[in-house]
């Protein structure tokens, strides 16, 4: 099973880190990029394996809310590019298609 997560694991991942907590810490932190992270499901919050993470920008001027916004905008793209490479076999082999 695999879930999407809105921002860089495990950094900003943990119970409690979901919604617009997400983004308003990615915001309150120093770096200048966010994440879309796609990670395996297990038993504790996202902390199963990472499977792919796509940069996103965060600039200047940027509000949780535009944020939210630009990373909500490319997560199907993500969600693409991940079940296509599962379904190729080049992520998570076991789990290709047979």
């Amino acid at each position: 099973m695999l879930n999407v997560h809105p921002a860089p694991l495990p950094e900003f991942g943990g119970q409690g880190m979901y919604g617009m907590a997400v983004h308003e810490a990615a915001l309150s932190s120093d770096r200048q990029e966010t994440a879309v992270t796609i990670h395996q499901v297990n038993d504790r919050y996202d902390d199963g394996a990472i499977v792919a993470s796509y940069s996103i920008p965060i600039y200047r001027d940027d509000s949780a809310e535009a944020l939210r916004e630009r990373v909500h905008d490319v997560e199907p793209d993500c969600w693409i590019d991940v079940l296509r490479r599962v379904t190729n076999g080049e992520l998570l082999p076991d789990a290709r298609a047979t």
